[in-house]
């Protein structure tokens, strides 16, 4: 028996009809994978944006009862920005490793050269002392101040362990009569590689090992 055209459709029961619910990607997920996945190039910028998004992303599509979807996007974004982190973190340690000690290094340098400049002062300014007191240096170099150096500052070396200004060594009783290599003017610190500055009677400043220094020390101590 053909059916009536007019005849309406079946109505729906409970054991034939099925709700469909339409899902959507969560928008959060997708940015979690795509920053997770930059952040091996991109390190923190990209990583911890990954894990916050990631995290945001599974607990919306865990409360929308189907309605968002994207969970998988949502982890592997997760742990695709935990390793970029990782990465990124090892990287900047390898590379702090590297960097640190050439910083130490143009730091130290930078000090050597200050030290230079004024143990060079210094030596310059005792002999304009000896010019006017018969050819003998200052008994010690507080008498060079302030008639012939105007910066009480420069008596002074800057001391990173004790953080305190210390005053350079001064070799006193001699004249412009003595020994050239003869010690006047000596840095209290060792600096990087246990060089120290020194200044001689004959006006010159150079950078030598501590070992040296003492050397020449004991030397002049035993001809004393």
């Amino acid at each position: 028996m053909m059916k009536d055209m007019n005849e309406p459709p079946p109505m729906p029961t409970a054991e034939n009809s099925q709700v469909e619910v339409a899902s959507k990607t969560s928008k959060a997920a997708v940015w979690s994978l795509l920053l997770g996945v930059s952040s091996f190039c991109t390190w923190v910028v990209g990583s911890i944006p990954a894990l916050i998004l990631g995290g945001i992303a599974l607990n919306n599509i865990n409360k929308s009862q189907g309605r968002l979807g994207g969970k998988g996007l949502a982890i592997t974004g997760i742990v695709t920005g935990g390793g970029g982190l990782i990465v990124g973190i090892f990287t900047l340690g390898i590379v702090a490793g590297i960097a640190m000690p050439a910083f130490v290094g143009v730091q130290e340098s930078a000090k050597i050269s200050v030290e230079q400049k004024e143990i060079r002062m210094l030596v310059t300014a005792c002999h304009a002392y000896a010019a006017k007191n018969g050819g003998k240096f200052p008994e010690v170099l507080q008498d060079l101040y302030p008639e012939y150096i105007n910066d009480e500052s420069v008596l002074n070396t800057m001391n990173e362990e004790s953080r305190q200004p210390e005053a350079y060594m001064y070799f006193s009783g001699k004249t412009i009569k003595s020994e050239a290599r003869s010690l006047l003017i000596a840095s209290p610190v060792v600096r990087r590689q246990y060089i120290r500055v020194v200044g001689f009677c004959d006006t010159s400043v150079e950078n030598i090992e501590d070992e040296e220094f003492y050397r020449l020390a004991e030397l002049e101590s035993n001809e004393q």
